[in-house]
């Protein structure tokens, strides 16, 4: 049979001993076990988050935890190995569409592209928003006036 290593990340430690108050632990923590023996001792599962190798030891998990979001417990024989996460957070760019409808605060205008330059100067004025003609779309005329 393989040696089977599992390496949980060592912020799986922190979230596991936060359950228990500072008095538990310095309780815990008294006698020559590290946090990390402590938290392998509280642990009943590993949630797959925490496991940074889960693909590579996934064909040898049993059968009662296959397809689940966490491992209930070490396996009889298997190693555990705690890695240091990369401290520093990272930076992730993201981009995304708005679609909003006025409802309440309505433009009163002659015409759609009076409307359209109404909306774009509200959004810039108001908002700091700078709006393209593209952007605005689904104009309805919800009331009409003679004037």
């Amino acid at each position: 049979m393989k040696k089977v290593t599992v390496k949980i990340k060592s912020s799986f430690v922190d979230w596991i001993l936060s359950d228990y108050s500072h008095d538990d632990l310095i309780e815990m923590l008294g006698g020559e076990e590290t946090k990390e023996d402590v938290a392998l001792s509280v642990a009943g599962m590993f949630p797959n988050e925490y496991i940074e190798n889960y693909k590579e030891i996934e064909p040898f998990i049993d059968k009662a935890n296959k397809g689940k979001d966490f491992i209930h417990g070490i396996q009889d024989g298997w190693e555990v190995e705690f890695v240091q996460e990369d401290t520093m957070p990272t930076l992730k760019t993201f981009t995304c569409e708005i679609n909003l409808q006025f409802k309440e605060y309505t433009l009163v205008s002659h015409t759609k592209k009076e409307y359209i330059k109404d909306v774009k100067k509200l959004f810039l004025d108001d908002y700091g928003i700078k709006l393209e003609d593209d952007e605005i779309s689904n104009i309805r005329i919800i009331k009409e006036e003679k004037v």
